[in-house]
Order: structure tokens, then C-alpha cells, then sequence
């Protein structure tokens, strides 16, 4: 990729919605893929998993590699 594909890439309106958690403190997967669905439809362009102000290094790999794969579906 270059610059401006890197560029147009992140044109447009960036969200980081918010990841649930079940009573046990996992990942609600089911109700964060909904509200990220949500965010989506309302035409959010880039869609941020896992925060982007320095959570995502408090989160165990086990939850990350979830967001993206739990997340990431049409």
C-alpha cells in the first residue's frame, strides 16, 4: 500500500464504539458484534476494535485476536 492509498484509506469519519462484557468479564461477542454492526450502518467509515487510547495493551491477546475475528463479519 501506498501513501495515498494509506490516505484515502483513512478519509472519512473514524469510531471506536464500545466492547461489552458478559457478567464474568469476557467479551460479549454476540451484543459487541451488534453494536458494531450499528456503528456500520450508520456509516461510521473506519471502525476502530479494541480502543485507540491505550486499553488495547491492557487486554489479553486471547480478547484481541477475538475482536478481529468476532467483530469483522458481514
Amino acid at each position: 500500500m501506498n501513501i495515498q492509498d494509506f490516505r484515502k484509506t483513512l478519509t472519512g469519519i473514524s469510531g471506536v464504539p464500545i466492547t461489552a462484557y458478559d457478567k464474568d468479564g469476557e467479551v460479549d461477542a454476540v451484543t459487541t458484534r451488534t453494536i458494531y454492526a450499528r456503528v456500520a450502518e450508520a456509516g461510521i467509515h473506519n471502525i476502530v476494535a479494541a480502543g485507540n487510547t491505550g486499553e488495547f495493551y491492557a487486554y489479553p491477546c486471547r480478547n484481541c485476536k477475538g475482536y478481529r475475528s468476532g467483530n469483522c463479519r458481514r
